[in-house]
């Protein structure tokens, strides 16, 4: 609840701040995107708490979600050596 928080008072502030450039439909769903992008990798990169099934699963679940988002990123590193 509280990153959802977050990302609404961010929008809050960004509509209310730069009126005309969220006037236009397709800027706006990329800077809201991209917003909603930092303010997940900045507060939960895990993807742990941005969902509420997480909330109401066991330990177990919670568990396997994030060795299953591990073996991903090591997959990606593996792969993707110097293509930064």
């Amino acid at each position: 609840m509280l990153l959802l928080t977050v990302r609404m008072l961010i929008e809050f502030i960004l509509r209310n701040n730069y009126h005309g450039f969220f006037e236009i439909e397709k800027p706006c769903a990329i800077a809201l995107e991209k917003a909603n992008f930092l303010i997940t990798n900045m507060f939960d990169p895990n993807n742990l708490y941005s969902r509420f099934a997480f909330f109401e699963s066991e330990i177990e679940a919670v568990n396997k979600k994030f060795s299953v988002n591990l073996l991903f990123f090591c997959f990606v590193l593996k792969n993707n050596k110097g293509s930064y």
